[in-house]
């Protein structure tokens, strides 16, 4: 019987455990969220360096998620920091290689920085997939026009 009640106690703490980490995950997730918000508004006021505090919060709670790269590199775009925005791009690309956004920008930033031949390299996945049938060709366009090499 003594046995029956440590395991029926010692199942109840695993389940109570369990529903805490639960509801912390959720909890680290929604506020993830609100560093992403935040540090999006903040760029759209102009308050870079304070959205990249913010953003990388986000980046270290979530290093998988694109977003916080793509936005880090607008942050820095902003500041006139290219060469930082170059490498936050770059990672947000290499997490989510078809989200024409991250390449578009990494491109622009590229460009800015006098890499043409990188910024051509990274818009020629819309090439790819025009031939797949994805028809992004305006988007390639504009961007190529963008981009052209002298």
């Amino acid at each position: 019987m003594l046995k029956r009640t440590r395991l029926s106690s010692l199942f109840l703490l695993f389940s109570l455990f369990g529903a805490a980490v639960s509801l912390g995950v959720e909890d680290s997730r929604s506020r993830g969220q609100e560093w992403l918000v935040q540090g999006n508004k903040l760029i759209t006021e102009g308050h870079f360096t304070e959205a990249v505090a913010v953003l990388n919060r986000f980046k270290q709670a979530h290093p998988k998620d694109p977003r916080s790269y793509f936005y880090l590199g607008m942050a820095f775009s902003e500041m006139g920091n290219l060469s930082g925005a170059a490498t936050e791009l770059n990672e947000a690309v290499r997490l989510e290689p078809d989200q024409a956004e991250y390449r578009l920008f990494q491109a622009n930033v590229l460009t800015r920085l006098g890499h043409k031949r990188l910024a051509l390299d990274a818009l020629a996945v819309f090439n790819e997939k025009e031939a797949s049938g994805c028809g992004s060709s305006v988007m390639f366009t504009i961007a190529l026009n963008n981009t052209m090499l002298p």
